[in-house]
């Protein structure tokens, strides 16, 4: 059994995966990341687009509303507001990684915020809150598969171990505090990582 000492393992290469993955590394973090499949992504593999809501306090306001409205106040209220909130700095982290995108032209106004946009999908479909953004494709993969081959490239760079093909099998816990994952390679062999 390989035995391995780290400060945060990360299961996934999704999109939120790997945002953490940098983020923790960014922070000075060792990490380790965990892929069941031989390739990064999952179906983070597969947008052409991403939105983010404006960085003005008036439609982050009222994109909070609209989206609490059209759920029905059934999520939690705290965690959709830090994302409307935070959702503004996603194509500045992007681009700031090497991701490239290019705006696309919405017609998205506080006065149509909520309204169907002929045209367009969303959440519910036809209803935005957010500007969206096209991700640069390259050959046949989808935008999503070359952000997320960017994003692994650099976590690679900042030290972060990425393991494709290793699956985590057992997450160790000590009362509440998680202390370690379990893992198999693609060969079969356990890994052990404390944390």
């Amino acid at each position: 059994m390989e035995k391995l000492k780290t400060d945060v393992v990360v299961i996934g290469t999704g999109g939120a995966g790997m945002a953490a993955a940098l983020t923790a590394a960014e922070g000075g973090a060792k990490v380790i990341v965990l892929e069941k499949r031989p390739f990064p992504g999952g179906t983070s593999n597969t947008p052409v687009v991403f939105g983010a809501v404006r960085k003005d306090q008036a439609f982050r306001d009222k994109a909070f509303k609209v989206h609490m409205n059209m759920t029905r106040w059934t999520g939690n209220a705290d965690l959709v507001r830090a994302w409307i909130n935070m959702s503004g700095e996603i194509p500045e982290w992007l681009a700031n990684i090497g991701v490239q995108f290019t705006p696309m032209p919405l017609p998205l106004t506080l006065e149509n915020m909520g309204q169907e946009i002929p045209g367009f999908g969303g959440f519910p479909p036809g209803y935005n809150i957010v500007d969206m953004y096209f991700l640069k494709a390259e050959g046949r993969g989808h935008g999503g598969a070359v952000m997320i081959r960017r994003m692994v490239e650099k976590a690679r760079e900042l030290g972060v171990d990425v393991r494709l093909a290793t699956p985590a099998k057992k997450i160790i816990k000590v009362g509440d505090r998680i202390t370690g994952v379990r893992a198999e390679d693609k060969s079969g062999n356990m890994v052990h990582m404390d944390v």
